[in-house]
């Protein structure tokens, strides 16, 4: 009786502090009201700063909402201020980078005061897309802005000029790797570096080379050279770059090589970086002019493409060998036909007018040297077929600039024109099969973007939906779902279904059921048909069915209350078990003993007969009653662990109802080694909505087989579910019921929750989730209610 008086003293305290707060919540309203004045004079002061400055600033809310964006952004994407608030900035952010910045923009949230800086692709009104950069703050804390703030700028070109870098690095890379020439660096008098090109020269592995001492492959005659040029550099004396030497290779021989070196830094040392080529064929012969022309006729009559050039009347001056694998003539024949023998009469035609507008163009624009263009042409060939070229050209030039003919390149898209052509087919005969669907039919690529549609639904053409992607009609929290079904349904050909929202007829919001199938073209998947089913109906009378009323927000107060009032009441519960256990129990057990001693000293008759009733009452009431009492106030077995328990408690049950536990192998070995690994809050929470799980199942369902499931989740949570085969309820109904609201109340105490799933005449099953790590519960009265 003092421990309730004691809870409703602390209650009514709680509630002078509520009526306290409201008091300085009134004092805060009126000190806001004259900070506003304070912050419409600093908006009118910092308003054209901000408005003339060449970065832009936007505020956005929690949610991403943009509710402030500076008039720069017009320069910067084209949107006009009041076109961009309101909006979510997710609106505008590329589809592949909008998971990322939903992650990182979370987390900012989650972080009062945080500072991150991002950079993301945006998309500006004409729909080209930018590069932006900006640094984001949270001050949703600060009432003065409530809001986050995004400094930002646009460094497209910045990034484009830092991607051409890397391309050039990984160009530079891969001209070495793929270089005829061998390429080398020494440092310390050993290879540290070379190339396959340089083992192709010498006979020698990369793996021999490593770290070989450069001057083994030298001959004795050139040993001097080599060494005294290399110490020269080194010392840094200046001294001619390039030599000729004589190198052993591997096998024995001896070859010629051209040596071209100078200092580099390489892993922040100096050393020796040479370019090394084979002369040996060069310095046989007598003349290094005819050597030249011989390697460049070389490359010229053995690439596959066909090089060719012309005078400025387009009369052939040069073609490669290749014109006789494209077209059956031999370059001799090439060389003495006219241009109208060469093209088909349409390609000679707009070749012709491609070459006079290119002509104009040199004459108002002189200057523009590096310009060439490239068209498709048919040409005949000798079995009188065609094959179709893609012909790229531009002007050859003498000293003074001028145009003196035609260069040009032809390559062979027959393949290619044949391959476009065979899809062009394909699409046709499936949109004929599918224009006449009653579902909507989309056709999309690994992108998610709709290259075919039968039909739309009221408010959208065709037009506006093809080109665009199947996330821009779609709402956002399916996007991830929707991307990873396109991505199987390319990666392994399995069909998939989801369910999702996305735009309905004239703009509402409609439910979809999206089936997946993949496209394929010579056993490729090359494409991803969606099939797509308007469920809004069948869903609406789903949730209609399921819908419940949903509970009142309960405040942070009114949380904590609950969590001290269920600790106070498992509090006392355990001091009336050890009272039961300890004084009235014990109390019980002495009386027994003695009434068992006068039993054993009375004379036989109605007395001893007396006694012995007295003590088996006695003892039926320990058992039956105190007993059972004392265990259903304070489980002392959850000393031993939770699985313990549970176990304890099928157990008790089993005479009642057949009781199966499915237990997390792992997790029984891991408690068994340390039976705090649950902790105490947890362990006594899920004990409980196991017992009024089990009581109601028992009770109300009538069942006859429960199903005790304990496990570890991947994520590090423990979840226990309950299921029965009774006759079931609705949760609808029931919600207010004491034993639900007591299982919620002991889930959200230990920081977890309650999920009851349950129908007339169903199956039932209490499912509860609680966080194993991270866990912490405010004490009352007591470090520990178990322990």
């Amino acid at each position: 009786m003092k421990e309730e008086d004691k809870t409703k003293d602390q209650l009514l305290k709680e509630l002078a502090q509520l009526h306290q707060r409201v008091a300085e919540l009134e004092s805060a309203v009126a000190q806001h009201q004259r900070d506003e004045e304070v912050l419409r004079h600093r908006e009118r002061y910092f308003q054209p700063l901000i408005e003339n400055s060449w970065d832009c600033v936007a505020v956005l809310d929690g949610n991403g909402i943009i509710g402030y964006e500076s008039p720069s952004a017009e320069s910067l994407l084209g949107y006009k201020a009041e076109e961009m608030v309101g909006r979510n900035m997710l609106d505008f952010v590329h589809p592949e980078e909008r998971q990322s910045v939903v992650s990182v923009y979370r987390s900012l949230v989650e972080s009062p005061g945080g500072v991150v800086s991002t950079s993301l692709r945006y998309r500006r009104k004409d729909g080209s897309w930018c590069v932006l950069e900006g640094v984001s703050r949270n001050l949703l804390h600060d009432p003065e802005v409530n809001g986050i703030i995004c400094n930002y700028r646009d460094v497209t070109e910045r990034k484009r000029m830092e991607e051409a870098l890397r391309e050039s690095e990984q160009k530079y890379s891969a001209l070495v790797e793929q270089a005829k020439d061998g390429v080398y660096i020494v440092q310390d008098e050993v290879l540290k570096f070379a190339n396959r090109a340089l083992g192709e020269i010498n006979g020698y592995s990369l793996e021999e080379m490593q770290d070989m001492p450069f001057l083994r492959v030298v001959t004795e005659d050139s040993k001097g050279l080599v060494a005294e040029r290399y110490r020269q550099r080194m010392s840094g004396t200046p001294t001619p770059s390039g030599y000729e030497i004589k190198i052993q290779c591997k096998e024995g021989t001896m070859k010629d090589v051209e040596v071209s070196a100078g200092i580099i830094q390489y892993r922040g040392r100096p050393a020796d970086m040479g370019i090394v080529r084979d002369i040996t064929e060069r310095k046989r012969m007598d003349e290094a002019l005819r050597e030249s022309e011989r390697l460049y006729r070389l490359l010229a009559d053995n690439v596959t493409d066909t090089i060719w050039t012309t005078d400025m009347n387009l009369h052939l001056t040069y073609v490669s060998p290749s014109i006789e694998r494209l077209r059956g003539y031999t370059v001799h024949e090439v060389l003495g036909q006219s241009l109208d023998q060469m093209m088909t009469p349409d390609s000679m035609e707009r070749g012709l007018d491609v070459f006079r507008r290119q002509q104009a163009v040199e004459t108002e624009m002189p200057g523009t040297k590096a310009r060439s263009w490239t068209m498709e042409i048919e040409v005949p060939c000798r079995n009188g077929s065609s094959v179709w070229i893609e012909a790229t050209a531009s002007f050859m030039r003498d000293a003074n600039g001028r145009p003196i003919g035609l260069i040009g390149v032809g390559r062979n898209i027959a393949d290619r024109r044949r391959v476009e052509q065979k899809l062009r087919e394909s699409e046709e005969t499936m949109r004929s099969l599918i224009e006449n669907s009653p579902d909507l039919l989309a056709v999309v690529d690994r992108d998610g973007r709709i290259r075919f549609m039968n039909r739309t639904v009221p408010g959208l053409t065709v037009e506006e939906v093809v080109g665009r992607t199947v996330f821009d009609f779609s709402q956002f929290e399916y996007h991830d779902v929707l991307k990873a079904s396109i991505v199987q349904a390319f990666q392994t050909g399995r069909a998939d279904r989801i369910e999702s929202s996305g735009v309905g007829p004239h703009g509402s919001v409609a439910r979809y059921e999206t089936r997946f199938g993949s496209v394929r073209r010579h056993g490729q998947v090359v494409a991803v048909m969606l099939i797509i089913t308007d469920i809004t109906e069948r869903k609406l009378v789903e949730e209609a069915r399921i819908e419940r009323a949903a509970a009142l927000a309960r405040t942070e107060e009114l949380q904590l209350s609950r969590q001290r009032i269920v600790m106070v009441q498992e509090s006392l519960r355990r001091d009336i078990s050890q009272e039961l256990h300890g004084s009235v129990q014990n109390g019980l057990i002495v009386l027994l003993h003695r009434l068992a001693e006068l039993e054993r000293a009375a004379s036989p008759g109605d007395l001893a007969d007396g006694l012995r009733d007295l003590r088996q009452k006695l003892s039926d009431m320990l058992d039956s009653h105190i007993r059972p009492i004392g265990h259903r106030l304070y489980p002392s077995i959850l000393r031993q662990g939770l699985i313990p328990a549970l176990q304890s408690m099928g157990d008790r049950l089993e005479k009642t109802v057949a009781v199966e536990m499915e237990l997390d192998e792992d997790l029984v070995s891991l408690e068994k080694a340390n039976r705090r690994l649950i902790p105490e809050q947890v362990r006594l929470a899920a004990y409980r909505i196991a017992e009024e799980a089990l009581t109601n199942a028992i009770k109300h369902g009538k069942s006859s087989r429960v199903t005790i499931e304990l496990r570890r989740s991947a994520e590090g949570s423990l979840r226990l579910a309950v299921r029965d085969n009774g006759r079931g309820f609705d949760p609808a109904k029931a919600s207010s019921g004491m034993g639900i609201l007591m299982m919620q109340d002991y889930a959200e105490t230990a920081g977890g929750k309650c999920l009851i799933h349950s129908g007339a005449e169903q199956d039932t099953e209490v499912t509860a989730i609680f966080p194993l790590a991270g866990f912490d519960i405010r004490p009352v009265e007591r470090a520990s209610l178990l322990e």
